[in-house]
């Protein structure tokens, strides 16, 4: 799954460099960003994004903690220390100097942060399956990071433009600029590969302006761009290990998870979801009676509709993960962590149970493999898309990206853990929205309104 959340200026410094960036794990007064890493046994951020060269910047390379200041703390260069400094030595005007580095005007809200964490399966397979499943684990992470984030530049970035943003829009020139941190344990210490990846809200227009990319556009693609990056890492994953997915109910009435068959039972989920059931205890002792989900019935018995968004249930969300952190304390390092995670699950589930993990899903996943479909019928996909997605929302109404959020469940609960052609989804949302879909968006001001934002409802 996949997390957004907004950095302004305050957070930026106050939070994300004391202690996101340290590892989750508050940092001593003095200390700096690489000692407080090398601490906490994660690695050094790195920079990321196709937008890298504009700035003189390469993905892969480090991200110092005076960049990340300058970038999220300041909304400027990530160098403009140097720039600034190197136009002093210069003999510059004060006036040059105070302009240089900067990247367009000043805003409060300088970036956004996205949180990648696979499915509790993959999870237990990373911590315990062996060096091998490991790095194809990782390797099938990073490459669903990387993806997402391509598609959140191509599609989801926009530039506004014009009196109160209604003038055209324009995607970011060459990409965004983003600095990866990577982590591999709760604050439970329990197995949980998980990238903070710090992306700024700045880009280059096609005039070689540096604007400010709308916030709001990307927290309304967050879902769709979440349900990416979960088929991704799963159908890499499979891929690599030759594996297959299987669904999980979580909640009764919501929608059901995609887990590595074979290791999706409750108990071996239990044992790595500590924090998890942490929540989901407080949750339960403390909400308020939310709306039942709808029913109706199909052709094998009745299905359950997830039931619409409530920001109740989002706020009591936010305050279970609160209450229930634990006192920090600094994790071990990654191999004394895997040592501890075998011993917790070999006391758990016998001293077998790791060295035949990888075997075990295996043999689960042959005969789902074995079942999978050769083609997906897109008329069929986009029907089922329509009608779940109209069902959920709000007096029935939807937008594209709501449509593609679930075109990339239905692959992922269709294909199983198989890679399927690049596109597919976008072929399923185009033919619900011509075939299956009305438009009833409203007029607007300008008489314009943006393709991913035009309103529609069930034909």
């Amino acid at each position: 799954m996949m997390d957004m959340r907004l950095i302004n200026t305050d957070r930026a410094v106050r939070y994300f460099l004391a202690h996101v960036a340290a590892g989750d794990h508050p940092r001593a007064r003095g200390q700096s960003l690489r000692q407080a890493q090398h601490l906490a046994g994660v690695p050094a951020g790195r920079w990321t994004g196709r937008g890298l060269p504009l700035v003189g910047l390469q993905a892969g390379q480090l991200a110092t903690e005076e960049q990340l200041v300058s970038l999220f703390g300041h909304g400027e260069h990530p160098d403009a220390a140097r720039i600034r400094h190197a136009l002093q030595t210069q003999g510059a005007s004060a006036c040059t100097v105070r302009r240089a580095g900067a990247l367009g005007q000043r805003a409060q809200v300088t970036g956004v942060e996205l949180i990648f964490r696979a499915p509790a399966s993959v999870h237990v397979l990373w911590a315990l399956g062996g060096q091998d499943a490991a790095r194809a684990i990782e390797n099938a992470h990073e490459t669903a990071i990387t993806q997402t984030l391509a598609w959140i530049e191509d599609e989801a970035a926009q530039i506004r433009s014009g009196r109160n943003g209604q003038g055209p829009r324009h995607r970011p020139e060459q990409g965004l600029l983003a600095a990866q941190l990577r982590h591999y344990a709760s604050s439970a210490h329990t197995p949980l590969l998980h990238d903070h990846l710090l992306v700024a809200l700045k880009g280059l227009r096609p005039d070689g302006r540096w604007r400010a990319v709308h916030s709001t556009t990307l927290l309304n693609h967050a879902v769709a761009a979440g349900t990416l990056y979960d088929e991704l890492v799963l159908a890499e994953t499979c891929h690599a290990l030759g594996l297959a997915t299987c669904p999980r109910t979580v909640t009764p009435g919501r929608r059901p998870v995609m887990e590595l068959a074979g290791l999706h039972e409750p108990q071996i989920i239990a044992w790595m979801a500590l924090r998890n059931a942490q929540i989901t205890a407080h949750l339960q002792a403390t909400q308020h009676t939310l709306p039942e989900p709808a029913t109706r019935d199909d052709a094998d018995g009745p299905v359950a509709f997830p039931a619409p968004f409530d920001a109740r249930r989002e706020r009591l969300q936010r305050i279970a993960v609160t209450k229930t952190l634990p006192p920090p304390r600094r994790p071990p390092a990654l191999p004394e962590l895997r040592d501890a995670w075998h011993a917790s699950a070999s006391h758990a589930f016998g001293p077998s149970f790791t060295t035949t993990l990888l075997d075990r899903a295996r043999t689960a996943s042959a005969p789902v493999r074995a079942q999978r479909p050769a083609a997906i019928d897109v008329d069929k996909a986009a029907r089922e898309v329509i009608a779940m997605v109209a069902a959920t929302r709000s007096r029935g109404r939807f937008r594209t990206y709501h449509l593609l959020a679930q075109a990339r469940r239905h692959l992922a609960y269709t294909l199983r853990g198989a890679r399927r052609p690049p596109g597919l989804d976008a072929q399923i949302v185009n033919q619900a929205l011509t075939v299956h879909a009305r438009d009833v968006t409203g007029p607007t001001r300008d008489g314009s309104h943006p393709p991913a934002f035009r309103i529609y409802t069930a034909a």
